[in-house]
């Protein structure tokens, strides 16, 4: 039985859509992403909902729009519980959607849609940043 493919998303925020070598742009030099993209698959025509880092990371991950997942702003641990500033737990996520295919996820960067300091949404593990907030 064939193993199945291995599975690398990557997301950066505030980064212009051409800048990267193999998008196009002539001063940027970015060989290791240039090998990834010549391998994979790049969503070229993807949209992003939301100029704000949570709900853009949210909408990525569930495929939906911030109305409909309910990340509506950036997550502070200041208001964990508040609506809107975190991503629901009963929220399916892509990371849930590899989980039960048998794929063991991890996620390393920014996470800040709610309880940052722990896996979840189908992730097992994590290096993850987390957001101290200011007093």
């Amino acid at each position: 039985m064939p193993r199945p493919p291995k599975v690398l998303l990557v997301m950066v925020d505030q980064m212009r859509y051409d800048t990267a070598g193999f998008a196009g742009h002539p001063l940027v030099a970015t060989p290791r992403l240039d090998g990834l993209a010549s391998a994979g698959v790049c969503f070229e025509t993807a949209y992003c909902p939301s100029p704000v880092c949570s709900p853009a990371c949210a909408s990525w991950l569930t495929g939906q729009y911030p109305h409909a997942h309910q990340q509506l702003r950036n997550y502070t641990p200041q208001r964990p519980a508040e609506p809107g500033a975190h991503l629901p737990p009963s929220t399916v996520t892509i990371g849930d959607h590899l989980a039960s295919a048998g794929y063991h996820g991890g996620m390393v960067g920014c996470w800040h849609l709610g309880r940052d300091h722990e896996p979840q949404h189908g992730f097992d593990w994590w290096h993850a940043y987390r957001y101290l907030g200011a007093g």
